[in-house]
Parts: C-alpha cells; structure tokens; sequence
C-alpha cells in the first residue's frame, strides 16, 4: 500500500512509471490511496484494512500510518457477515454451475478458504486476540475462539491435490457447515 497526504491530479500520468517498474519485476501492484481515504473508508472496508494492518511492513515512511488504526466493532461485524453470506451463496452457485469433479470442487474450496482469512483476522480482532500472521495459527485462533474444530479448513490448507470425488463431496458439506456455523456465530455476536 502506498499512502499519500493527497492524491496526485494526474493519477496516470503519476503512477505509471511506478507501475512500469513494478511489472518489470514482476512485483505486485499497490493499493494507492490518501490517508483522508483510509480515515474516510474504516467503516465500509474495516476487513481490508485490518488484513493489511495485520500483514504489513513499513518500508519507507517515517510516520507509520497503518499502526494505530481502529476499527469499530460493530463495522467489522457486519462486513464480516456480509462476506460469510456471500461466501457461503456464491460458493453453492459456482459448484452447481461448474463441472462437477473433485478438481474442480477442491480449487473452488481452497479459492474461497484463501478468500477468507481476513474474515478470520476479523474474528480474532473481535474476540481481543492477537491476530498471527501464519494460517496454521490463524486456524488455531478460530479453533479457540469458535470452540470447534476446523479440520477441513487445515485439510485445504495442507493440500495440493483434489482428492476423490467422494471425499471432496465431504469437504464439500463440512465446508458449507461451517460457513454456516460461522454465520450464526457472527449473527449472535454480542459487544462488551
């Protein structure tokens, strides 16, 4: 993420020599955005900027902008169940709408499963617990403060390849459970 006092006027002009240089090196694009953005946007995109609060390392900039920031509980909340929901619904309608073989199911299933981990960050930053920055002790943060077990979810992090159709149909289930599961716990979600 690149943070600015203000945008530039010509953002094009501005940025590509930058983004020239990032492709030649075949580095990531940043996020590029003004501070008033960040200040103006924790609301509506608290998980965003809590994933990148989470995972990020200040590389230039003497004021560190990202440290301090904070998220009102209630604005993570809903994002989070937004996000459960949609992922639970688009989930179902891509494997219906997709062939149905355990290669396909399993790349679905680890998409969604990636798509999800600042979800997870989200459930730590409610639940008041440090948020790691390695999925296995993400899991295990969710595994302590959800009170359940989350193989499934260790199972498509660990693995590479599909597995049968019948086993994939399991995971296929227990996932959608625990998006469910998930739902319901953020739906009941109670403030200190």
């Amino acid at each position: 993420i690149l943070i600015f006092d203000e945008e530039p006027d010509n953002f094009l002009a501005t940025f590509h020599p930058l983004s020239t240089t990032l492709r030649k090196h075949k580095l990531p694009t940043p996020l590029t955005v003004s501070l008033r953005f960040i200040q103006t946007s924790l609301d509506s995109y608290p998980l965003e900027f809590l994933d990148i609060q989470s995972d990020y390392t200040n590389l230039y900039a003497v004021e560190d902008q990202l440290k301090d920031l904070q998220f009102n509980k209630e604005d993570l909340r809903l994002q989070i169940e937004r996000e459960l929901k949609s992922k639970w619904l688009l989930t179902r309608l891509t494997a219906l709408g997709g062939k149905y073989q355990a290669s396909h199911l399993f790349v679905l299933l680890k998409d969604s499963f990636t798509a999800l981990l600042p979800v997870f960050k989200g459930f730590c930053y409610l639940g008041g617990v440090s948020i790691p920055r390695e999925t296995n002790l993400l899991i295990d943060a969710m595994e302590e403060i959800l009170h359940t077990d989350l193989k499934v979810l260790r199972y498509l992090q660990t693995q590479q390849k599909a597995p049968s159709l019948q086993l994939m149909n399991t995971l296929f289930n227990d996932y959608l459970r625990l998006l469910h599961m998930f739902g319901e716990k953020i739906d009941s979600w109670k403030q200190a």
